[in-house]
């Protein structure tokens, strides 16, 4: 059973407290939190609870060896996390892959730990300035119920494992899983899947990324380069591995002229001074193509890339940028990007003078520091993984 008093209620529900208090604009939120949204968020959450489970694939059923859980399931997070599904004496659950279950037995559970732990979720919202009758406060409970029922599916299969590896544990079901993990003497784990480089102040877009590292509880911690690694160990106590990103795109380019990586659509600002600096780049007669991300706003013609990839990049933030930098593209961040203080000032834009007053370093440019967020791809990344989790 679960023991409520080795329980951090906030680290579970971390991120959705971050993004009430610092989303005033509900930028990252298809609605606002409102009644009727809240009525629909009920009724999901009541059917994902009672009448589905999550899918869990087993491979050897006689070596339940690392139990491996993700939340989101989308094209680019499936190929970077199919190599670790793939390795050996792995069984894989993927919160968003439920299949159809009516479970009965799990309701009364659920409704048993409700009261048995009344105190332990009712101070957690109160520690927190939430009110459970309130629109926000009832939310963070639902959002905390919706986890509850994940893992007391999820439990009974996964305490037979040695060990459990996080994709996510920023989100609740897996920060969930694995304070329990803890609790249970099982090895726990977490992979990096984002740059999430963060300002301390800012705008909100700017500092939204820290919600990787505010509730970490994995003992330990497995990067991409030497940068993260020193984020994580600012904000955890855990043993931090530097073991590069397995999937990168198979891209290259000699074509002439800049692309625009424009943020996630939530991002406005960011977008909106991306696309004023394409249109003077392009009518200063710059052959310029914008990438955006699906259904994107700014997109007025509906394609997501506009323009084929060209040798120079221009973004802010995404993580696709490094990526590129990493695969050998001349890369530069515009003025606002979190990455400013880490890279060499010539990689910084905000002119339309680009191509003369960066012709040097384009003659000479310092593909090496992309190293410093990526250290390696492909197999050395697999196989520092798997030497760690032997």
């Amino acid at each position: 059973m679960i023991q409520v008093k080795n329980l951090d209620f906030k680290k579970i529900i971390a991120t959705d407290l971050w993004l009430l208090r610092n989303d005033k604009e509900k930028q990252f939120k298809k609605k606002n939190i409102s009644f009727l949204f809240l009525v629909y968020f009920f009724l999901r959450v009541i059917y994902r609870s009672f009448l589905s489970s999550p899918k869990i694939k087993i491979k050897d059923k006689e070596n339940l060896e690392i139990f491996y859980i993700r939340t989101n399931s989308r094209s680019d997070l499936n190929k970077h996390s199919e190599y670790y599904e793939n390795t050996n004496n792995t069984s894989v659950c993927i919160l968003s892959e439920k299949k159809k279950k009516i479970d009965l037995f799990n309701f009364f559970k659920i409704i048993f730990f409700l009261f048995q732990g009344y105190k332990f979720w009712k101070k957690g919202l109160k520690n927190n300035n939430l009110n459970l009758f309130s629109v926000d406060g009832f939310y963070i409970f639902l959002k905390f119920l919706e986890s509850l029922s994940d893992i007391f599916k999820i439990i009974p299969l996964f305490k037979k494992h040695k060990k459990l590896v996080c994709f996510q544990e920023n989100l609740p079901t897996e920060n969930f899983l694995c304070q329990y993990a803890n609790d249970s003497n099982i090895e726990t784990y977490s992979l990096q899947h984002a740059l999430a480089i963060y300002k301390a102040d800012g705008s909100f877009e700017s500092r939204f990324p820290i919600c990787n590292y505010i509730n970490l509880t994995s003992k330990n911690i497995m990067c991409w380069g030497k940068h993260n690694e020193t984020i994580y160990k600012k904000h955890s106590s855990s043993k931090v591995y530097v073991i590069g990103k397995p999937y990168l795109p198979k891209l290259s380019s000699d074509i002439f002229g800049v692309t625009f990586i424009f943020e996630n659509k939530e991002f406005k600002e960011t977008n909106e001074r991306m696309l004023k600096l394409s249109n003077i780049f392009e009518n200063n007669k710059i052959q310029v193509s914008r990438w955006f991300k699906p259904s994107h706003s700014l997109s007025s013609s509906g394609i997501v890339r506009e323009g084929p990839l060209r040798k120079i990049i221009i973004g802010c933030n995404s993580t696709f940028v490094v990526e590129l930098g990493f695969l050998g593209f001349q890369v530069f961040v515009t003025q606002d990007s979190n990455l400013i203080k880490y890279l060499p000032k010539e990689l910084i834009i905000n002119d339309k003078d680009f191509f003369i007053d960066k012709k040097n370093i384009l003659e000479n440019y310092p593909k090496q520091i992309w190293k410093n967020f990526i250290d390696c791809s492909d197999v050395e990344s697999l196989s520092r993984y798997e030497k760690i989790m032997q």
